[in-house]
């Protein structure tokens, strides 16, 4: 997907969404001021390619060694091996580096994921980006939770316009005198 701005002629050296994001860092907010984001867009982040040989780590690491994950050979009759779900999802807490930066905060928690949906199979040499939405900002004592609607998406997907993964990514920024030890 590319985008062009006002001005640009659109040639060769046009940049996409995701290299532009990625150029331009995280949306910076104060912990205060997490409310106005509410609703609002975020990303798309960088792409991440994930090659055969970091699904086999992880299938060594997790101990899933479906054939479908870590034989090319037999994974060729049905369109060859697939990314883990769960590799995939690992690259959540990347991503919203990415897409969200929040100062005026002692420390950033991943309180985890709900409501996660595998969509479509990931394809081995896919490369994976997050687009987020602000779902819910909640104070809660001692700092702010921030529930985020991510989209992980593939560029080898059978459908490149619905995303491989769905979930709600949940935060916790804990205020400077409330940070974990």
């Amino acid at each position: 997907m590319s985008s062009v701005g006002a001005g640009e002629s659109g040639d060769a050296s046009e940049t996409t969404v995701a290299d532009r994001a990625a150029a331009s860092g995280p949306l910076t907010v104060d912990l205060a001021d997490l409310p106005t984001l509410l609703g609002r867009e975020l990303g798309p982040s960088s792409a991440v390619v994930i090659d055969q040989a970091q699904v086999d780590d992880f299938a060594r690491l997790t101990g899933d060694e479906q054939w479908i994950h870590v034989d090319p050979a037999r994974a060729a009759a049905v369109g060859g091996t697939i990314v883990h779900g769960f590799l995939a999802l690992s690259l959540v807490a990347r991503f919203w580096g990415e897409l969200l930066e929040v100062t005026g905060v002692a420390q950033a928690v991943n309180y985890g994921l709900d409501r996660v949906r595998f969509i479509q199979r990931i394809p081995v040499g896919s490369a994976l980006s997050l687009t987020a939405r602000v779902a819910a900002i909640t104070p809660r004592d001692g700092g702010t939770r921030v529930d985020l609607e991510i989209a992980l998406h593939a560029d080898l997907a059978a459908d490149t316009d619905r995303p491989v993964a769905v979930a709600t990514s949940i935060v916790l920024f804990l205020e400077p005198e409330r940070s974990i030890p």
